[in-house]
């Protein structure tokens, strides 16, 4: 063998042996770490273990604390509600005491101001009863006199209708006198001409004082339309009222283009319009026709 051969065995004896020794260790090592590592491993599990428990204690404690400040926070509530409440009532009992004390002095000030209204209309009283007795001395004086004027009343009274009775006859024979005449121009075609008033009164929608028996017997010239007829109950409506000077037991002629048609005797006036009972019926009236005092 040569040397170097020899040499390369020495080596690698030397080596394996190196190796063995290597791997001893390793092994010895390695088995004090595996026993350190489970060591640490259980002590590790123990202390998570260990910390689990006490963060379960920590939160049960921090839980059962915030409950306990909740309660005591809704107990610092109502106590603060219940002082507010109890300001708000001593404020309003201040208030009613201080409205109480306006009341008081007011009820004090109208007793006073009743006590002199008292003595002022006592006096009043005594000043009405003195005045009651002259306003009576004077009605007994009043009563007599008026007494003497109900006694010429009476007397006046019957004379009124002793006037009107006679003025009720002379209407009548008016009305009839010119029914007749109105039939006598119709049948003779002529036309009754009424004198024209010296001072003529325009009409105008306003309301007009009410006419005596004098005016009344005198006749008016009107013209008006007809506006409405009720065949049915022979009434018809004509345009003139009481604003006009129309009144109750006014004649108009009703006519159509000269043709006499008919009378119509007014029983109510209004201020505008007048409505009347159709007599001496020759023709039926229409709504246009002319309506008018005299033919």
């Amino acid at each position: 063998m040569s040397t170097l051969t020899k040499v390369l065995i020495i080596v690698l004896s030397l080596s394996a042996i190196f190796l063995s020794g290597i791997v001893v260790t390793y092994v010895s090592t390695a088995d004090d770490y595996r026993q350190q590592y489970d060591t640490a491993r259980t002590e590790r599990d123990s202390s998570r273990q260990r910390t689990n428990q006490l963060q379960e204690q920590l939160n049960k404690e921090l839980e059962q604390a915030e409950q306990r400040q909740q309660r005591l926070r809704e107990e610092l509530a109502s106590v603060q509600d219940e002082a507010e409440e109890a300001i708000n009532r001593m404020r309003s009992v201040e208030r009613e005491n201080t409205l109480l004390s306006q009341k008081v002095a007011d009820w004090a000030s109208i007793v006073e101001d009743f006590h002199q209204t008292t003595r002022q209309q006592q006096q009043m009283l005594e000043s009405t009863q003195n005045k009651l007795e002259e306003v009576q001395a004077r009605n007994i004086n009043l009563e007599k006199e008026l007494d003497q004027t109900a006694d010429e009343l009476v007397q006046r009274m019957g004379i009124i209708e002793t006037l009107r009775s006679e003025n009720r006859q002379l209407e009548e024979q008016r009305t009839e006198m010119q029914q007749r005449l109105s039939r006598v121009m119709y049948d003779t075609g002529e036309r009754a001409v009424t004198p024209e008033p010296v001072t003529r009164v325009d009409r105008v929608a306003e309301p007009v004082t009410p006419r005596t028996d004098v005016d009344l017997a005198e006749e008016i010239s009107l013209t008006g339309v007809v506006l409405d007829v009720d065949p049915d109950e022979s009434l018809a409506t004509v345009s003139l009222g009481s604003a006009d000077g129309v009144q109750k037991g006014m004649r108009f002629h009703v006519i159509r283009d000269q043709d006499y048609i008919c009378d119509i005797v007014i029983t109510d006036v209004e201020p505008e319009e007048a409505v009347g009972v159709l007599e001496l019926i020759q023709q039926q009236p229409s709504s246009g026709d002319t309506a008018t005092t005299n033919l």
